[in-house]
């Protein structure tokens, strides 16, 4: 899933630059491209501490929850993509953390991720992204109206 063809097709600077994909999870993923790294969903929630299910059919969650992780040495190391939208790459030590605690999302993830970029993360579009140069993106940069109508540009999503 993570191989070469997936980190080039979500390089946002793409010629032309394409804002659909986080410039920090390509710089992420691209960093560490020689680590298996796998995608979690973290069932405890970072805000309230209740257990929350992985269900695909609701996405609606806090980025804290997805973690990118990868094993070395018998240890998982990683970082939330919160972290990692923000340009963040700071790896944690997650080795003590119950391992229950997490279900691997990597395949659909990507899937989702490829589809719809970082709406995935905002599929109510309301959040704030960062664009190019690290800029927040203002909403002629991710929106636009036709015949009436407000798109996202990035998902093709309406957006009232």
């Amino acid at each position: 899933m993570l191989n070469k063809e997936f980190l080039k097709a979500i390089n946002p600077k793409q010629q032309p630059y394409n804002p659909k994909y986080s410039e920090g999870t390509y710089k992420f993923l691209h960093k560490n491209k020689n680590k298996d790294i796998k995608i979690h969903w973290r069932k405890r929630n970072n805000f309230s501490g209740d257990i929350v299910a992985f269900d695909p059919s609701k996405i609606k969650f806090y980025s804290t929850q997805v973690c990118f992780m990868y094993k070395e040495n018998g240890n998982w190391f990683g970082t939330s993509w919160a972290n990692i939208m923000r340009n963040e790459h700071k790896l944690y030590d997650y080795s003590d953390w119950d391992r229950e605690e997490f279900e691997d999302i990597t395949e659909w993830f990507c899937d989702e991720y490829l589809r719809i970029g970082r709406c995935l993360f905002d599929s109510v579009h309301t959040n704030f992204l960062l664009g190019e140069n690290h800029n927040y993106v203002n909403d002629s940069e991710r929106f636009e109206i036709v015949d009436g109508i407000k798109y996202c540009r990035w998902c093709g999503k309406e957006v009232c």
